[in-house]
């Protein structure tokens, strides 16, 4: 399938080599393709043709991000940013990037910028979660699980967060009831856990 549409696309340029969503799309195929450094060169086609395409930034991110290029992802987002402040993907990705790096505080700003502009996005609620709770902060990452819960009943691991939550928080019962719903969507429980909430009701 990807194949295809790589040589589509590549017949697509070939008519028109100036056409920076082509290289665009071409970029995107590759990145899918596991070409990373292919994808890189056509995104960075796009931007040569035209410097304003955030989804090209945004892309290029993707592909150094597969590559372990870190600190060039960083700026591709923030370059997608600077040319586009509401690109919601830029503002949850580059969140993840400052959660991967264990900057919680960072990453809840982008984070909560993002919800910002697409509050019904109930795994960027589940990030804010997560990054409380990996900062201590027990009772506002209830807060967020519980929105990610709302928007996403069935999202285990949201559960997961808010079981843990409500046990450093000791309310064993709440823990429990969200502990028991995360082992019946799927959710991996250490027994550890488990019976750390059990001892304690």
């Amino acid at each position: 399938m990807f194949s295809l549409a790589q040589s589509s696309l590549k017949d697509a340029i070939a008519l028109e080599p100036k056409n920076a969503d082509l290289h665009i799309q071409l970029g995107e195929v590759y990145c899918k393709m596991g070409h990373y450094e292919r994808g890189v060169a056509e995104y960075k086609k796009a931007v040569k043709i035209n410097r304003n395409l955030a989804q090209a930034y945004c892309g290029l991110a993707a592909c150094y991000n597969e590559m372990e290029m870190f600190d060039d992802e960083i700026q591709a987002y923030k370059k997608a940013l600077s040319i586009n402040p509401d690109m919601s993907v830029a503002l949850t990705n580059l969140g993840n990037v400052y959660f991967r790096d264990k900057k919680f505080k960072t990453a809840i700003e982008y984070y909560q910028k993002a919800v910002r502009i697409v509050p019904d996005e109930s795994g960027v609620h589940y990030n804010i979660g997560a990054a409380y709770s990996n900062m201590g902060r027990f009772q506002e990452a209830v807060v967020e699980y519980e929105r990610a819960i709302a928007l996403e009943p069935k999202m285990s691991d949201a559960h997961h967060g808010l079981a843990v939550a409500f046990y450093n928080l000791g309310k064993y019962e709440s823990a429990w009831k969200h502990i028991k719903i995360a082992e019946e969507l799927g959710a991996e429980i250490t027994e550890d856990l488990l019976k750390a909430i059990e001892k304690n009701l």
